[in-house]
C-alpha cells in the first residue's frame, strides 16, 4: 500500500515538473521573448509603457526628470529624481541605465 502511495506521489511530482511554468503573464503585454520592448523614444512622466514583461524595466528622461517603468510602477512612467543644471538627464543605449551628465 505504501509503495502505491509513493508511486502516485512521484508520478504527480514528475508531471508537475515536466509541465513547467507559463511564459509571459499579464504584465502589460509581455513579449514572451525575455527582452524589454521599446515603448517610446520620448516617454512622458505618467504615460503607460507597453511591451514589458513582469521582469523587464526601462529608464527614460522627460527633460531633466529621471524616470523608470516596470511592473513595480504598474507599467507607468514614475519619477526617480531630477538632474540639476547644468547637468542633463542621459539614458544608456540599452535603456536600462540613467545618469546626469
Amino acid at each position: 500500500m505504501l509503495t502505491r502511495y509513493l508511486f502516485v506521489v512521484l508520478a504527480v511530482l514528475g508531471l508537475s515538473m515536466a509541465s513547467g511554468c507559463k511564459k509571459g503573464g499579464d504584465g502589460g503585454g509581455s513579449t514572451g521573448s525575455g527582452k524589454a520592448a521599446a515603448t517610446s523614444d520620448k516617454p512622458k512622466l505618467g504615460d503607460k509603457c507597453k511591451g514589458l514583461g513582469p521582469m523587464d524595466g526601462l529608464m527614460g528622461c522627460d527633460g531633466n526628470i529621471k524616470m523608470f517603468c516596470s511592473s513595480a510602477s504598474q507599467y507607468t512612467w514614475k519619477k526617480l529624481g531630477e538632474c540639476k543644471p547644468p547637468s542633463k538627464c542621459t539614458v544608456g543605449a540599452n535603456k536600462k541605465s540613467i545618469t546626469c551628465k
